[in-house]
């Protein structure tokens, strides 16, 4: 009956012990830990940089926008009044172009941190959201353009001039 005997050492071990189990439990979890935090800070920077991203987006749609209309314009009115707008409401007016051709005059307006371009009395297009601030100055025949848009972090400023060129009319 020696077959059955406990003792007997010749019998070879199965598996792991608890104690080796353990360890690699541990180490998995050490491993684990050190992948998330690489993926944290990853996403922390993809979010930062987005942001980033969309501010200056949003400023160069405000700048490019307003200097194509006031470069193409043959009439500019600095304003910084109040106006209401139908769907808006109470809205601070930047700037009204009037384009050559005879066409119908538009503003551009601040309205609830966005910019809009205001047309005919009727028809409001977006141009940029989370807009802080938009003035448009005339200094000699030039008009300097700056934009403030808020980031999650910080606000951007963005400026730009334009002369006007002369048409020969």
């Amino acid at each position: 009956m020696k077959a059955g005997n406990p003792m007997n050492k010749n019998v070879k071990k199965r598996g792991f012990t608890l104690i080796e189990l353990i360890a690699v439990i541990a180490i998995l979890g050490i491993v684990f830990s050190i992948i998330f935090q690489i993926f944290a800070i990853q996403t922390k920077i993809y979010k930062t940089e987005m942001a980033t991203y969309d501010a200056q987006n949003s400023g160069r749609l405000c700048i490019n926008s307003i200097s194509e209309s006031i470069r193409l314009a043959s009439g500019v009115t600095l304003n910084t009044t109040s106006i209401n707008i139908i769907g808006l409401g109470s809205s601070k007016q930047i700037v009204q172009i009037t384009p050559f051709g005879g066409a119908s005059a538009y503003q551009y307006v601040i309205n609830n941190n966005k910019l809009y371009k205001y047309v005919n009395n009727a028809s409001y297009y977006l141009i940029a959201s989370k807009v802080n601030k938009t003035t448009v100055t005339m200094s000699g025949s030039v008009y300097v353009i700056y934009v403030e848009i808020t980031n999650s972090s910080s606000i951007k400023t963005f400026t730009t001039s334009i002369s006007l060129r002369n048409r020969g009319l």
